[in-house]
């Protein structure tokens, strides 16, 4: 993304400002997938996407672009995989 003020995402009309990540975000529980809509800002970790999705650090894998991730890490532009690994 440029350091323009407004920023459009050709694919879906999308507007960013310059404070916010473009991040796909993935949830995979129980064979279930759903695509949580949540803002992303910049200077966040993966630990507030979990708490914005209501989800305990140490029930689910976090992973950026196909890579594992630690919760305090910032997020980065790219897709966003939590997948539960315990269930109720």
């Amino acid at each position: 993304m440029s350091n323009t003020k407004d920023n459009k995402n050709n694919k879906d009309n999308t507007e960013y400002k310059d404070n916010t990540e473009c991040v796909e975000i993935i949830f995979e529980s129980d064979g279930n997938i759903s695509y949580p809509e949540i803002q992303i800002n910049k200077n966040i970790t993966y630990f507030d996407i979990l708490n914005k999705i209501g989800q305990n650090e140490e029930t689910v894998l976090v992973f950026h672009n196909g890579r594992p991730v630690p919760s305090d890490e910032l997020v980065r532009s790219g897709k966003v995989r939590i997948l539960k690994t315990t269930f109720d």
